[in-house]
């Protein structure tokens, strides 16, 4: 093939593909890109994502590569260009060639605990009924109630958790609060989906053996603000389910035989609404931190920044130097932000074991507990980041290996 033939070469991608906004890994930029009929996704950096995005039919690769030297100074050769094509054209990725499609046996594993056979027409038609709720001011007007209730809550913390510990001798009691603790936890993943699906998005799983809801494309919306709020969605539903809960508290009287265990009820649904909030992995507040940021895999990159930094000071390892200083900043954050709730958790757990251990070992009985969480926290910083990335298209750095 001749050099002439090739740069006037009008190749396109595929107009059904699916690519995610710029997403901060580590030291550098990528992007993701989903064949939508294979359900494969693949990584690319932010030169490959320059190049793949301007293959609209229109401009030649001539072009297409001038605009490239000009915004990183330099010029694609023959190489470059046929390497990128074979890869795009392996991937089934460019129009005009055959496209690949899901493999129905691959399907069936992954969605082996799915017990809702249809999801995406339960949630089609779970949004029909409730579209017109899925609205700012409505949204807006039902998170005041929360956070009002919850405060409420708050100031009486002390009677629900009698109430709670009360639960411990009614066997029926802990029995529907299990069952209305189930609803709700239910209602929070069909809540992911339904918000999902209002936004955009498709549900191609919900199950309620093991509590998940499978949504995809929600990489791929531009927005960071729907993102969050599908993420925020199910903490959101767990929170107004308690409202008529807790208004029945309020109004029964003191010598109620329903109100202990009912209170016991308002303490688990309201941790398990405030907990899905805290930005942990695998939490909702983890994933609506990452989406706000913008960043993929914070916990992992996060502790690999860490190790990095450790071990420059050592004078090993290639540190942190080619890292941007907004990488930085989200890392160091989010690293020391995770250290911290380990050691706040593991000292509580220490304070709680002192009492019933002090009786046997003396002072030296928070030696066991305080050693159990350095060594916790020891073997989050030394785990090895294993990242499942995305395969990646290409490199037009002449690298033909997947990174």
């Amino acid at each position: 093939m001749s050099t002439r033939t090739l740069t006037d070469a009008r190749p396109r991608l595929r107009g059904d593909l699916l690519l995610s906004a710029p997403l901060q890994r580590g030291p550098g930029t990528v992007y993701l890109v989903k064949d939508p009929c294979s359900g494969r996704a693949f990584e690319i950096a932010q030169r490959e994502h320059f190049l793949i995005t301007r293959l609209d039919g229109a401009r030649s690769l001539a072009q297409i590569g001038a605009e490239y030297a000009a915004a990183f100074g330099r010029r694609l050769g023959d190489g470059h260009w046929e390497q990128l094509l074979w890869l795009l054209h392996g991937r089934q990725l460019l129009a005009g060639g055959p496209v690949a499609v899901a493999d129905p046996e691959q399907v069936g594993r992954i969605h082996r605990f799915r017990l809702v056979r249809d999801a995406a027409a339960v949630v089609d038609r779970v949004h029909g009924w409730v579209r017109l709720a899925i609205r700012g001011p409505v949204v807006l007007a039902v998170a005041l109630a929360c956070a009002a209730m919850l405060a409420v809550l708050g100031l009486h913390v002390g009677e629900l958790v009698d109430g709670f510990l009360g639960l411990g001798g009614q066997p029926g009691a802990i029995v529907a609060v299990f069952a209305l603790v189930w609803v709700s936890a239910a209602l929070h993943e069909l809540a992911h989906g339904v918000s999902a699906r209002h936004f955009g998005c498709t549900v191609s799983g919900i199950s309620m053996l093991t509590l998940s809801c499978t949504v995809d494309n929600l990489l791929y919306l531009q927005s960071r603000r729907r993102q969050a709020a599908i993420a925020a969605s199910g903490a959101l539903v767990n929170a107004a389910y308690l409202l008529p809960f807790a208004a029945a508290w309020l109004l029964l009287p003191e010598q109620s035989a329903v109100r202990a265990p009912l209170a016991g009820f308002l303490l688990v649904g309201a941790v398990q609404s405030l907990v899905n909030l805290i930005p942990l992995a695998p939490l909702d507040g983890y994933r609506m931190l990452s989406y706000a940021l913008r960043v993929t895999n914070l916990s992992g990159e996060s502790r690999r920044f860490l190790q990095l930094s450790l071990w420059r000071l050592f004078g090993r390892g290639p540190g942190v130097a080619g890292y941007p200083y907004r990488a930085k900043v989200t890392y160091v954050s989010y690293g020391l932000w995770s250290a911290a709730v380990i050691l706040l958790v593991g000292t509580g757990l220490t304070l709680i074991c002192y009492s019933p251990l002090a009786d046997h070992f003396g002072t030296s009985a928070a030696v066991i507990p305080g050693l159990i969480v350095v060594l916790t926290l020891a073997g989050w910083l030394a785990r090895p980041s294993r990242i499942q990335a995305p395969q990646a298209t290409a490199s037009v750095r002449g690298e033909a290996k997947d990174r």
